[in-house]
């Protein structure tokens, strides 16, 4: 018998046909402009608009997220998911159809089939086996969309302001990712990979960017995109998966809180301005937690119901949340003793160590499986799968590699045993510690410590016990994982949707314990109050945020691409001055300095941005530095004061980096080099001599 939502899609034909219509225009358009069709960034065109940019960045990603969300759901059927409702369906098939089509350019990468009409043809095969189920979604969708009035009409004037409110926040942090890319770590390596893949006509080593031999499937993703002209597309992407993270946030809220505990738990996370910001730049993290988070939620799904085609889906998200950040590793092994806890103490009546074993050989096959591809290139290419960590290597310099760590380590405030007890409270007191962009906003929601009260008020909640009491012990098991490594609050996104169920559950259980007391009302109240208020505040920071770098006037054509990167990198003049006015050979070493997107091919890549200081550790002789940049081609250097800030003042606990800058200062540029620009930002030298003296 067929669902009321099966009988809206198939009613409506002509959607059918205007959406295939829409399809073979824009795939046929593409297919006939193909040799047309270049990778970013347009250098040639940085002195016009965004406008015609935007629209094609909306029309490309609204195409791959249809195909997606298609390929998805036909993948999910077989998992026969009967009863759950289409946003719970959605928060797993558009990911799982997106990782496909990620898979998919991959292996094309790997053959060197990455030309813009391998692409287009990529997508019309993707389009022959998924277009039925992607019509049906969006017919699914339409009719949910319907559905929502009557949930509206529910809602109370202040909840009905709340949800205004948060959209608005969400609408405006999608118009800032319509703006040509500018995020620090995008135009290092997330699009700066793909980038010099498509340079290359094909996925190789590159050992000078060896950010590339990381797990990478949202940069294929990305890939896609930049490969067929666009790469305001990869924005937009990662901004669909903070919607993902959103929406999964409240599909399992609901699911495992009674109401409104999904809208409260949604609400939560929409009053967390930094994900805003983060969710509109072109990086990764936002997608990995996404499928961290799905694997958690699965996983406790099958403890629910016992059903093993939720612990194999746990697996395949595992897999995929592998696929997208080495970090993942830690969240392997935390469901992997959760899974075997569960089959041993779960159920008494049918607990064994033989059940354990097959409940973790179905997990973790699945897992390795789905992310087996990315670590066999890397075993192929280097010896070692999880490159260039934990197996000695020889492809980087091993010092520069050793500062790196020394950085990403450098994070966060516990270095004494008791200071790891008090990061729950330094996160919030010493944030910016903690932070590497807008350290001003860069902590988690303040509700999050409702979560540290749960064992105290445990005993006293009844109807999601069971649920909560797992995604407690997960949390805290990701949040020991966390502080063991890089404590970026970055890092911790993947718990921030369990952290809004469990604070939700918290405050549905404070409110229950006092319905028939007057008290009620007030805890009511403040309770919406606060919740009202940190979503406005979220509205609020965005809001400035956009003003701040006026997106508007790049999208509407009022001013050129070239000039509002000016606005709002500070380095981007200095680039530009490389790109117009040295010749092709000349080459600029950037000590600290990472950005190499927008300069065009004169620019030495130093992805740790640790190049020079693994120099200095090695030698400080004049006539060995003048030797390596010799043969390295250096001909000019270039310091940009806000990374050399950034690395001095507050990552340089052995202080390596001071006594790297100053050797560079005053040994080698005092002697060796003349200056040749300068602004407020950024000094540029030209190397005068390799003599040992260099005078």
């Amino acid at each position: 018998m067929k669902s009321e939502m099966e009988i809206c899609a198939l009613k409506n034909k002509r959607l059918f046909y205007i959406l295939l219509f829409s399809i073979i225009i824009f795939l046929g358009g593409l297919l006939v402009n193909a040799k047309q069709i270049t990778p970013p960034p347009h250098f040639e065109d940085l002195d016009s608009g965004s406008s015609l940019d935007a629209i094609y960045a909306v029309g490309l990603t609204s195409v791959v997220l249809f195909l997606a969300a298609g390929l998805g759901e036909r993948i999910l059927k077989q998992f026969r998911l009967d009863g759950w409702t289409f946003i719970e369906r959605t928060v797993i098939s558009l990911p799982l159809g997106l990782a496909v089509i990620g898979y998919g350019e991959f292996f094309l990468g790997l053959i060197g089939w990455i030309q813009p009409p391998h692409q287009i043809a990529f997508l019309l095969i993707i389009a022959l086996f998924s277009f039925k189920y992607s019509v049906k979604f969006i017919c699914e969708a339409f009719c949910n969309l319907k559905n929502f009035k009557f949930t509206w009409q529910r809602f109370s004037f202040i909840k009905k302001m709340i949800f205004t409110t948060g959209m608005m926040a969400l609408f405006i942090a999608m118009l800032i990712t319509l703006t040509p890319p500018f995020d620090y770590d995008g135009l290092m390596y997330h699009l700066q990979g793909p980038h010099l893949f498509l340079e290359a006509g094909k996925i190789i080593p590159i050992p000078e960017n060896w950010f590339t031999f990381y797990p990478a499937i949202w940069e294929m993703i990305y890939m896609l995109g930049m490969g067929l002209g666009s790469d305001i597309f990869a924005r937009l992407i990662h901004f669909s998966t903070l919607l993902l993270l959103i929406f999964s946030t409240y599909a399992f809220g609901k699911r495992f809180l009674p109401e409104p505990g999904g809208w409260i738990s949604a609400a939560i996370m929409v009053g967390i301005p930094i994900i805003m910001v983060w969710g509109g730049f072109a990086y990764i993290d936002i997608g990995w937690s996404l499928f961290q988070f799905l694997a958690v939620v699965l996983f406790i799904v099958w403890t629910m119901n016992g059903e093993h085609k939720f612990l194999i889906l746990s697996g395949v998200m595992q897999g995929l949340a592998l696929s997208s950040k080495y970090m993942a590793l830690f969240g392997v092994g935390i469901l992997v003793l959760c899974i075997v806890w569960q089959s041993i103490f779960g159920d008494k009546k049918i607990n064994s160590w033989t059940l354990a074993f097959k409940n973790t050989i179905f997990f973790g096959i699945t897992s390795i499986f789905v992310a087996f591809p990315f670590y066999l290139k890397n075993y192929i290419w280097t010896g070692n799968p999880v490159f260039p960590f934990y197996i000695p290597q020889s492809v980087i310099n091993q010092t520069e590699l050793e500062l790196w760590m020394d950085y990403v380590n450098s994070f966060g405030t516990a270095d004494k045993w008791f200071e790891y007890f008090l990061l729950p409270f330094t996160i919030y007191i010493d944030f910016k510690k903690f932070g590497t962009f807008m350290g001003s906003i860069d902590m988690p929601s303040p509700l999050f410590l409702l979560v540290l009260v749960y064992p105290l008020a445990r005993k006293g909640i009844t109807k999601f016990r069971y649920e909560i009491d797992f995604l407690v012990v997960l949390s805290a098991l990701q949040f020991i994982g966390w502080a063991l490594g890089s404590q970026q609050n970055r890092f911790l996104i993947s718990i921030f949707p369990s952290l809004s169920i469990i604070s939700s559950a918290m405050i549905l259980a404070i409110l229950e314990r006092h319905t028939k007391l007057r008290k009620y009302r007030w805890g009511r109240a403040c309770v919406i109050g606060i919740i009202g208020g940190l979503v406005f505040a979220s509205l609020a920071i965005i809001m400035e945020y956009y003003v701040q770098i006026k997106p508007h006037r790049v999208i509407l054509g009022l001013e050129s691409k070239s000039d509002f990167l000016s606005s709002v990198l500070m380095d981007y003049d200095s680039i530009n001055f490389i790109n117009q006015q040295l010749t092709e050979d000349d080459k600029v070493l950037a000590p600290w300095y990472g950005k190499g997107y927008y300069c065009d091919g004169r620019c030495l890549s130093d992805i740790s941005q640790l190049k020079w200081p693994a120099l200095i550790e090695s030698t400080k002789d004049l006539s060995e530095i003048n030797k390596w940049l010799k043969n390295n081609g250096i001909t000019h250097v270039m310091l940009s004061w806000e990374d050399i800030y950034f690395f001095v003042n507050s990552h340089d606990p052995y202080k390596i980096h001071r006594k790297a800058f100053l050797c560079l200062q005053n040994d080698y540029l005092n002697n060796c080099a003349k200056k040749i620009y300068e602004d407020e930002s950024i000094i540029i030298f030209q190397i005068k001599s390799y003599n040992k003296n260099c005078h």
